[in-house]
């Protein structure tokens, strides 16, 4: 039964997404993932080359947080420049894991969540002109096969 409702699920999504881009231009609506804040030589070129206009990028709470309290956003600043340059948008995924707080698994205690939320919104605030959106990675996961961010804020 989960398997059968996590295919419906994934179904109804798919084609939700195909009626939304089915009205618009899908460069408005699709976009690529990308998972390193140092992108390979061209990549960005090739992204914006093929019509896309929006990057989604995992960050990882970890290495914006190192010491408690203390934010270093160096590493993004330039690739938001290289994304502005060459006229892209982009989405945060604003990964949940830190060393500093509830062991290093997603955050649970208050204490996490408020320290998560804190991080976030010191992001969203270094780059309030530059962010299209930001999302809270949640793995879904069904029988391992499965995993995508759920929560959204715009």
């Amino acid at each position: 039964m989960p398997l059968l409702l996590a295919r419906i699920l994934v179904l109804a999504v798919l084609l939700r997404v195909a009626d939304v881009v089915a009205a618009r231009d899908a460069s408005d609506v699709l976009a690529v993932n990308c998972h390193n804040l140092a992108p390979p030589a061209g990549e960005l070129e090739m992204i914006a080359a093929a019509g896309l206009k929006t990057i989604r990028m995992d960050l990882n709470w970890a290495d914006f947080e190192i010491t408690r309290g203390v934010y270093s956003f160096d590493v993004t600043d330039k690739y938001v420049s290289a994304l502005s340059s060459h006229g892209l948008r982009w989405i945060a995924i604003f990964g949940p894991r830190n060393p500093n707080y509830d062991n290093n698994t997603n955050v649970h205690t208050k204490e996490g969540i408020a320290a998560f939320a804190r991080w976030a919104g010191a992001f969203a605030a270094q780059y309030k002109t530059q962010l299209q959106a930001g999302d809270i990675y949640c793995e879904m996961v069904c029988l391992s096969l499965i995993s995508f961010p759920l929560f959204s804020i715009r």
